[in-house]
């Protein structure tokens, strides 16, 4: 019986020897030659030298892709893969980036952005999406115009937003300034001279807030006698650091016609308290026509600039006085001025203009621009502070004389501010008579500086041309479309935006008010800007909008001959 039993033994055991037919790349042994070669996935690299033995895309020296898997086995997920996504860093977290830091990855972290185009990575409110906030200077949603939104093109009367009227003979608008709040808080009020108020009195309406639809208004500064007050008027700030901004006032008439210019002071009443008064030197001079200050003689205290332009006892020159502050104590005679400035011819009517608000050279000092359109066809004289002394208009720093193409040239002067972005303030000058039917020249103040004492035609950098208005008034008026450059109200009631160059006609103007016919008949609008003064917003109604000012001394509304009107554009809504 022992033999079978064997037999069945071996048979089995024969049975236990390894299988032929074992899956291909596998093996039931543990050999070392085994593990070794050994490729569960099949991509041709074996398991002890594949990261990823079972993914067949995964081996040392496989593409890299953006899959959060280390594919090339060189120890980082993600690194260098071969489809990237760009993206750019996002300083400020607006959800655009810097088109300047353009990287690859395979995702945006914190900090960064695939969106590019953020014009200012350094303010969350500026970026492609963002919604342009009109005048605030700024590029909000990065397409290039830094809040051009506010009036273009030809407007009729029909678009003011108010209107102010005087009554009859008042010529309310013959000067105009912003003027930073009298009490030292709240936004800027609007202040117009009315010289004719009164039956000559003259007196000076302070528009406040908020901003109405207009009407007839009262002074709310009244002069005496035949005083004209508001003949002058300018906005010099806190001329006395107690905190509150300060009004010039000229009055032509007063004192027996010599003329004055006032200090009115400050204060939570408004300016209710007249600091000082200046007088002319003689019976007829009529001092005061046209006032402007600035700090002229370096010693912190703002110097005042007083137009004589009918001065007696220059034998009818003209002049204008220079009187060195504080104003608050200054000496109650013009006779005694720190410095003179006289006509070169009579009746050249120096002094009829001026402006001393800007600083063209840069010393820190308040530089003075003196104008007298009938020294031959008109001149205007530019003097460097400090200015000291009696000395005339051939004296000066820089001078221009009118070759007749332009005539009356220097009725008004009025420093711009810098309109071209040179760093250097520029100069606007009003010539309302000869062929040119009017012009406005603008000076740039670098081309001023190169040429040297005597200017030509060549310092001319724009001429406005066929202003058509006798006043031909300019004022800086500051940045009206918002781009950051202050434009150029050129003696009619046209705007232009800066910078200018060559000539251009006074109807191209970007914003241009033009008469139109109503029922009530014609309706005209008005011509002479807005004085914009230190510290003033131009925002009467607080929209956040700049009010664009256009002031007629001449116009009748209602028929009230004589009374004057202010028209206020609002630029919301445009």
């Amino acid at each position: 019986m022992r033999a079978p039993l064997l037999l069945l033994a071996a048979m089995a055991c024969e049975d236990a020897k390894p299988s032929d037919s074992a899956a291909p790349g596998t093996t039931t042994t543990g050999t070392t030659d085994d593990l070794q070669t050994r490729d569960s996935d099949g991509d041709g690299h074996p398991d002890v030298a594949d990261c990823g033995p079972a993914d067949p895309t995964v081996y040392l020296g496989a593409p890299e892709t953006c899959n959060r898997i280390d594919d090339d086995c060189d120890g980082t997920p993600d690194n260098s893969p071969v489809d990237p996504i760009t993206v750019y860093t996002d300083h400020d977290g607006d959800g655009f980036g810097d088109p300047t830091t353009a990287t690859a990855a395979c995702q945006a972290s914190i900090g960064e952005s695939t969106r590019a185009d953020d014009c200012d990575d350094t303010d969350p409110l500026v970026h492609p999406d963002a919604t342009e906030v009109c005048w605030s200077g700024k590029d909000e949603d990065c397409d290039g115009d830094p809040g051009f939104c506010g009036p273009t093109g030809t407007l009729t009367p029909g678009a003011l937003t108010a209107r102010w009227s005087g009554a009859a003979g008042d010529l309310l608008g013959t000067r105009v300034v912003w003027s930073a709040h009298p009490s030292g808080e709240g936004p800027a009020v609007l202040v117009a001279g009315a010289p004719g108020a009164r039956a000559g009195a003259g007196g000076v309406m302070v528009l406040d807030t908020p901003l109405a639809g207009g009407g007839v208004v009262e002074p709310t500064i009244g002069g005496s006698g035949v005083d004209r007050l508001g003949t002058g008027l300018f906005a010099p700030g806190d001329v006395d650091g107690d905190g509150f901004p300060d009004l010039l006032v000229g009055a032509t008439g007063a004192h027996g016609a010599r003329g004055t210019v006032q200090l009115f002071a400050g204060g939570v009443n408004g300016w209710d308290t007249v600091r000082a008064v200046v007088s002319g030197g003689s019976v007829g001079d009529g001092a005061g026509h046209v006032v402007s200050a600035g700090d002229t003689n370096g010693d912190g205290s703002v110097d005042l600039a007083v137009g004589i332009p009918g001065e007696i006892s220059g034998g009818l020159r003209g002049a204008v006085a220079v009187v060195s502050g504080p104003l608050s104590s200054m000496d109650p005679h013009l006779s005694s001025a720190t410095a003179t400035v006289r006509g070169d011819s009579p009746g050249g009517r120096t002094g009829y203009s001026l402006a001393m608000d800007h600083d063209l050279d840069g010393d820190g000092l308040a530089d003075l621009v003196v104008g007298a359109p009938r020294e031959g066809a008109g001149r205007f004289a530019i003097f460097l502070g400090p200015v000291s002394g009696t000395t005339t208009l051939a004296d000066a720093d820089h001078r221009y004389d009118s070759d007749g193409t332009a005539f009356e040239l220097g009725q008004d002067v009025a420093w711009l501010g810098d309109t071209d972005g040179d760093g250097a303030p520029d100069l606007a000058v009003s010539a309302p008579g000869g062929s040119l039917n009017g012009a406005v020249l603008v000076f740039y103040g670098a081309d001023i500086q190169a040429a040297g004492a005597v200017l030509d035609s060549a310092a001319v950098g724009a001429a406005v041309l066929g202003t058509q208005y006798s006043a031909g008034g300019v004022a800086p008026i500051g940045d009206v479309n918002g781009d950051g450059l202050p434009d150029v109200h050129a003696g009619g009631p046209g705007i232009h935006w800066s910078p200018l160059a060559g000539g251009i006609d006074a109807d191209e103007a970007d914003l241009w008010l033009t008469a139109e016919t109503t029922a009530d008949g014609r309706d005209v609008p008005g011509w002479l800007p807005a004085h914009l003064g230190p510290g003033a917003h131009p925002d009467l109604d607080e929209d956040g909008y700049a009010e664009v000012i256009f002031a007629g001394p001449g116009l009748a509304p209602s028929g009230r001959t004589a009374a004057g009107e202010l028209q206020v554009l609002s630029p919301a809504g445009f």
